[in-house]
């Protein structure tokens, strides 16, 4: 009789554990997630799972660990997150959707760098590798062959940077948007130039760097390789970065210091696509799909609004939010 009392006393103590184990591991193992949206009415997605969000902020539980959420509302573009959650704790994720932009005809016509643009009369007669005008147009950079010097002409005259050697054509230099820095590519080579200090840096890639194009704060340029992959170039460390990303820069203007916007053409939809990615996550985004309408360019200009242009009607459209 003992021995009976005494299996059944541990059969309900292993009983009890494992409902306590239960209890902690799953209808216990979970936390709340306050979203912040700043509009009602939109939905949070994870998989085949979704919350409607009737009114902000929206509370959800979820179980304890990482998800990746989708917050989508009608008229605009879904937003993407990865977020942690802890067991009986409240996270707060605070997001901003935008709408879905269309494409207005554009009254201005953005102007476009001018890679042709006349040489200062004392510099015409003179022979010189690449030439290169800041974004203001008020500094004009070269190499001079004699001496082997880069040079740099304004109003005040001619003045020496740094002496650089070995130059030759095919040398391209890419300004800085405050023009204080100066980046230069030679077939595999990569220097750094900071005008104020007359300083001076040069790296060798394993691949030939492309389309350069400067973040906008200037702390990094992004540049292709011939296939068309993505690296990260950092100004400070003058180191170079992979990114897992095929993406033709010359298809591409910055959105923030972050997102890059551009476009891809589906040829067997015959759709032009207009998308973002946003470095940081590698995160892509459908912003729109246009048929019958061809997009040849896209620019943007000093207060960040992009502009495609449709060589079909010769015409320039706004992408308006």
């Amino acid at each position: 009789m003992l021995k009976r009392l005494k299996n059944i006393l541990i059969l309900l103590i292993t009983l009890l554990l494992s409902g306590g184990v239960y209890i902690w591991f799953y209808p216990l193992n979970k936390g709340t997630l306050k979203i912040t949206a700043t509009m009602n009415s939109y939905f949070v997605i994870e998989e085949d799972l979704q919350t409607f969000c009737e009114f902000d902020p929206c509370e959800t539980v979820l179980k304890s660990g990482s998800h990746y959420l989708r917050i989508q509302k009608d008229g605009y573009i879904t937003e993407g997150v990865n977020i942690s959650v802890k067991r009986g704790r409240t996270q707060e994720l605070a997001v901003t959707l935008k709408k879905i932009p269309t494409l207005e005809p554009s009254i201005t016509v953005p102007q476009e760098k001018d890679e042709n643009r006349e040489l200062p009369e004392i510099l015409q007669k003179k022979s010189l590798i690449a030439p290169t005008w800041d974004l203001p147009g008020k500094q004009l950079i070269f190499w001079d062959a004699e001496g082997e010097k880069l040079r740099l002409w304004d109003e005040s005259g001619i003045k020496t940077v740094t002496a650089l050697k070995n130059m030759e054509e095919g040398l391209k230099w890419y300004w800085s948007y405050d023009s204080s820095q100066l980046v230069g590519t030679l077939k595999t080579e990569i220097y750094f130039i900071d005008i104020k200090k007359a300083s001076r840096k040069k790296i060798i890639t394993s691949f030939l760097p492309l389309n350069m194009t400067w973040s906008p704060t200037g702390s990094y340029l992004l540049t292709n390789d011939i296939k068309g992959g993505l690296y990260k170039i950092d100004v400070a460390d003058k180191t170079v970065e992979a990114i897992d990303q095929i993406l033709d820069l010359k298809q591409a203007v910055w959105d923030d210091d972050d997102t890059l916007i551009y476009f891809t053409y589906d040829e067997e939809k015959g759709e032009f696509l207009i998308q973002s990615l946003t470095l940081s996550t590698l995160e892509t985004k459908s912003i729109m799909r246009k048929t019958n309408f061809k997009i040849e360019k896209v620019l943007a200009d000093q207060d960040g609004i992009v502009y495609v242009y449709n060589p079909a009607e010769e015409r320039w459209y706004q992408l308006t939010y």
